[in-house]
């Protein structure tokens, strides 16, 4: 059964009498142009070319099978850019979809030095970027904005999917603390998030379990002088994100752009592991985190 969620992407019917091919990527053309950092790290033939496969038929059906999926959120970039444009109706679709590229365009324009930037934002063009199960396009913005979030707190990111250790698993970000201690992190989508009906003690083991779980598959042989941590981003709708809303010991919140998004909820969890033992951290509870990151670091020396 699918969710019921105040519209926030882009309906089929949205393509029913609409223009052509051409006139759809010269649209497209004219709004990834107002963020610049973003069109340069495009494929210099994107949205033309006809490898992505970016055709009016293809994205009405898209917003078809996101209409009869549970991923109420199905998106990509496409679609994002398209409902972004200055003549799109529905306003509040348009704010959304405008501060997921100012998100992409920041990251873009912050590390375009930094070694695995394209490989993070890839998905975002490749064929993948179709598939509704799941949509990727929420994992690439949500390690886009923690990128950008570390790095105001003084954390600044030295790659993007680079190897952990000496084994073969890699991590989304990775940054050195002053102190010379790597950091791992790695982004958990949770596209459909279940929690009605749980008391705040049951969803944190959830989102605990969910944790515990990446940390398992990807920090596993994480040398000891480096600290792994696992970012989940949790996709709630309605009960599910009034619940999280309701407790606040669930997780930190992050209004994309400081803009409310509707009942949809958009929640980055953080908890980590260091010598086989959890931390946890609300994410955005800014002086929280350096303290956990300091007393991780002060306890290693």
């Amino acid at each position: 059964m699918s969710e019921s969620y105040l519209k926030d992407t882009v309906d089929a019917v949205e393509f029913e009498n609409s223009v052509s091919d051409r006139e759809l990527h010269d649209s497209l053309s004219a709004t990834v142009a107002c963020f610049q950092s973003l069109k340069k790290s495009l494929p210099a033939d994107w949205p033309h070319g006809a490898r992505y496969g970016i055709t009016v038929a293809r994205m009405a059906d898209f917003a078809k099978r996101k209409e009869g999926s549970r991923y109420w959120h199905a998106l990509n970039l496409p679609l994002c850019v398209h409902a972004a444009g200055a003549g799109y109706r529905d306003l509040k679709a348009r704010t959304l979809m405008e501060s997921l590229l100012r998100v992409l365009d920041g990251f873009a324009r912050d590390f375009s030095a930094v070694p695995g930037v394209r490989k993070t934002l890839e998905p975002l063009w490749t064929d993948s970027a179709w598939n509704i199960d799941p949509p990727e396009i929420w994992s690439v913005v949500a390690t886009a904005f923690l990128a950008q979030t570390y790095q105001a707190n003084g954390f600044k990111p030295i790659g993007f999917g680079l190897k952990i250790g000496e084994g073969q698993k890699d991590a989304d970000i990775q940054f050195r603390q002053s102190n010379g201690n790597v950091v791992h992190v790695d982004v958990e989508a949770w596209h459909v998030v279940r929690l009605e009906g749980l008391d705040p003690e049951q969803a944190r083991a959830a989102l605990q379990r969910r944790v515990e779980g990446k940390c398992d598959s990807k920090f596993r042989d994480l040398p000891k002088s480096e600290l792994g941590v696992a970012a989940v981003v949790c996709m709630a709708a309605n009960a599910h994100f009034d619940l999280m809303m309701k407790y606040s010991s669930l997780a930190g919140m992050y209004l994309l752009d400081e803009r409310y998004v509707g009942q949809g909820g958009y929640v980055y969890w953080v908890g980590g592991i260091t010598d086989g033992k959890s931390m946890w951290v609300e994410f955005f509870d800014e002086s929280a985190l350096r303290k956990r990151l300091a007393e991780v670091s002060k306890g290693r020396a």
